[in-house]
């Protein structure tokens, strides 16, 4: 292309205004370029705070992973530990009732002990139990012993009393009553 053909660059002339003031085009694009500025930085701050956002996101997520990783952890070793419980407790009663057959006694053969730890241990159940019994048997002969309500004059007065009916009994009566309990 000749340089002298192509487009022709234009003249910058006064334009009319709103209000039919001449503008200066060169004077319009200035005062543009301060909200230009102006955008621009606003652009800038907006995208140091995404920037910032997503800074606090990852850590967030980050931490985030690490703790569900220690808690998986956690859970793990809680499962580990209880199964070794559970193994140990297998263990302990295994060894006690080894060491009940393995125990000396009177009898001094191994096969035998076992034989009368059982043996013994059943005959302190025999004993609570003839025990317990017994401790019933004397409440038994202690409630019986007692008048019923029917039989003591007080308390027959006390009911009468209570339901609204007229004792048939004095005073006198009472005091008979009384000296023939003692």
């Amino acid at each position: 292309m000749a340089l002298g053909t192509g487009r022709r660059r234009r003249r910058a002339t006064p334009r009319l205004g709103r209000r039919g003031s001449v503008e200066d085009p060169g004077r319009a694009d200035r005062g543009k370029v301060p909200e230009l500025d102006q955008d621009k930085k606003d652009v800038g701050a907006t995208q140091a705070l995404l920037a910032e956002a997503e800074a606090a996101y990852q850590a967030k997520a980050t931490a985030l992973t690490g703790a569900k990783a220690k808690l998986n952890r956690a859970r793990n070793e809680m499962a580990h530990a209880a199964l070794e419980e559970q193994r140990a407790a297998s263990r302990a009663e295994t060894a006690r009732a080894l060491a009940g057959l393995s125990s000396g006694g009177s009898s001094g053969n191994g096969s035998g002990s076992g034989i009368d730890a059982a043996l013994d241990a059943m005959t302190r159940t025999v004993q609570e139990t003839r025990d317990r019994a017994a401790v019933f048997d004397m409440k038994a002969k202690a409630l019986s012993g007692a008048e019923t309500a029917e039989e003591d004059p007080n308390i027959a007065v006390a009911m009468a009393a209570v339901a609204g009916t007229a004792a048939n009994a004095t005073v006198a009566d009472r005091l008979a009553a009384l000296r023939q309990r003692k």
